[in-house]
């Protein structure tokens, strides 16, 4: 990669991390903070600590991250902490910034739990598309992910954010303060797989069946989508036959077993959901 190139790059990585921290920073001061609902990780903590002591977020959420962004630094690289240092300093500034005069939304408390969390995964998840966090227990989570790659980023954090619904419920005084917390935080961890993960979601088709050749050329002709064929021995009958592994698109999946169904009615398909799937017709960028 050219100079300029990386000079882009950088430029592209500082407006999408604000555009993010934006997002973030309205959903902290309109729905979260007005409703003492801690939307989990460390801005969740600073959130308790601002309605516990008056502490500014922004400049809390600084201060709690100083030993976490040493720890990352070790673990998961420079790049990522010098992009998280960015993203964070982007939050704190927002939040601080902004918490005089944003509106605050305090009509309807389950409303603002819900929004909230989709304001919380929209932010997030533009600020780790480009690599980043804000910091906190994002970076845990890039931590865990480095050795439990199997697991998706918002699953890690919405584990890790349990913790703070606890700890809002007794600094609050109500029960309802940490169920809202865990619907703010469940909402935000699938808005962020879904910004993440969405793209690379499909179904994986095991066909068994005595047309192979059949179904497979239909799948290619008509869904545009590769087959690859197996060939198997049933253990009981002793017959030969086929099995085809096809992955689609989760909106292709009811045509296709239409299709396979009426080609032959004695096929044996199964069904299994795929989290991702990296190659042509899908996502090409195996390190997204």
């Amino acid at each position: 990669m050219t100079k300029k190139s990386r000079t882009g790059e950088y430029i592209l990585d500082g407006m999408v991390y604000f555009l993010g921290c934006a997002v973030y920073a309205v959903a902290v001061n309109c729905f979260a903070a007005p409703n003492n609902i801690a939307i989990g990780g460390v801005t969740g903590i600073a959130t308790i600590l601002h309605h516990l002591t008056g502490f500014p977020i922004g400049m809390t959420v600084i201060a709690l991250n100083i030993p976490l962004f040493v720890a990352g630094t070790l673990s998961v690289g420079t790049r990522f902490i010098k992009n998280t240092l960015l993203a964070t300093f982007f939050s704190a500034l927002l939040i601080d910034g902004t918490a005089g005069f944003m509106p605050q939304y305090t009509e309807d408390t389950l409303l603002a739990a819900l929004y909230g969390g989709v304001m919380c995964g929209a932010g997030l998840g533009l600020v780790f598309l480009r690599g980043g966090s804000t910091g906190g227990t994002d970076i845990l989570a890039k931590i865990i992910l480095k050795y439990r790659p199997h697991m998706s980023m918002g699953r890690i954090i919405l584990l890790m954010d349990f913790v703070v619904v606890i700890w809002s419920a007794l600094a609050y005084h109500e029960i309802s303060a940490g169920l809202y917390a865990i619907i703010t935080i469940f909402t935000t961890s699938r808005v962020i797989d879904a910004l993440l993960y969405g793209s690379d979601k499909g179904e994986l088709l095991f066909i068994i069946t005595a047309q192979g050749s059949e179904i497979a050329r239909l799948i290619n002709s008509q869904f545009k989508r590769g087959v690859t064929v197996l060939r198997a021995v049933g253990a009981y009958s002793g017959l030969e036959k086929q099995v085809l592994l096809c992955a689609v698109r989760k909106n292709q999946t009811a045509k296709l077993k239409i299709l396979i169904r009426q080609t032959d009615p004695l096929s044996f398909v199964i069904v299994s959901e795929a989290d991702t799937i990296l190659g042509e017709g899908f996502n090409l960028n195996a390190t997204k």
